[in-house]
């Protein structure tokens, strides 16, 4: 509508789900607009796969992963982790993002009756209140601390013994915090969605994958990771070294370079 002349690149980083009249309206000019494109850059293989949005354009989509700065969560401090431990205990987990329905963290809180261990839960959002009101329901309040914004993530990730991301749909289109925990070399328990989450994080390699909405398999995956040590280290080695080969902030932008030189 700008009346743009030169090349477009879009990076379509999710689906619109839901919002069903909202839709009409926007789907048709979403259309246009992948049309319009030289290109279109799509953070997961299996997303592109599976996106109805690009079926009729995969031929012009490039997948590019998103990347992090590795390092800047590599770096373990000391003191700040002390401090974690200090204050709730050894045996941690961490789970970090929005307290929205799609992160699934209703099911996480069920899973954690069974797991002997204290959940680290990081983010805020509309779902605050409700998921204060689970704890107590579901008598957990000793294990599970919803720690609301944290401005320094990285001593969370190195104090505990893994990342658990309960996610439920494809909303969750790539689960960027896996990156960050697995660059602070712990292990990922994820979900088997259909997006790039468990593209990013691979079972039996980085973590574990476990259906979604399923709370049971979630309790016995944690528990597992908790309950064997050099499984879990190996797991966490494996996750740093894909995270510095794979998703590096660096790599991101070179991929992305090479797709605007393609099309100019």
């Amino acid at each position: 509508m700008s009346g743009h002349k030169g090349k477009l690149i879009v990076t379509h980083h999710a689906d619109t789900l839901g919002r069903r009249h909202l839709r009409r309206f926007v789907d048709p000019f979403v259309r246009q607009v992948m049309k319009r494109a030289a290109a279109v850059i799509v953070t997961s293989k299996r997303y592109l796969d599976s996106s109805e949005e690009l079926a009729g354009f995969r031929d012009k989509c490039h997948v590019v992963p998103l990347g992090i700065d590795v390092e800047a969560f590599e770096t373990e401090k000391s003191a700040e982790v002390r401090a974690i431990h200090e204050k709730y205990g050894p045996r941690l987990i961490v789970a970090v993002g929005r307290l929205v329905p799609y992160k699934g963290f209703e099911f996480l809180l069920q899973a954690m009756t069974d797991i002997d261990a204290t959940l680290l839960l990081i983010g805020t959002g509309p779902l605050q209140k409700q998921l204060e009101i689970a704890v107590e329901r579901l008598g957990i309040a000793d294990r599970v601390q919803l720690l609301g914004h944290v401005e320094d993530i990285v001593p969370y990730y190195h104090a505990s013994q893994m990342l658990v991301l309960p996610s439920v749909s494809r909303a969750e289109s790539f689960g960027l915090v896996q990156l960050e925990a697995m660059a602070a070399g712990i292990p990922v328990v994820n979900t088997e969605i259909d997006s790039g989450v468990p593209e990013v994080s691979l079972h039996g390699v980085t973590g574990i994958t476990v259906p979604p909405e399923d709370q049971k398999a979630l309790a016995h995956a944690v528990t597992f990771l908790l309950d064997h040590e050099k499984t879990r280290l190996m797991y966490g080695q494996a996750a740093l070294l894909r995270a510095r080969e794979e998703f590096s902030v660096q790599r991101m932008a070179e991929s992305t370079l090479r797709v605007y030189e393609s099309v100019l």
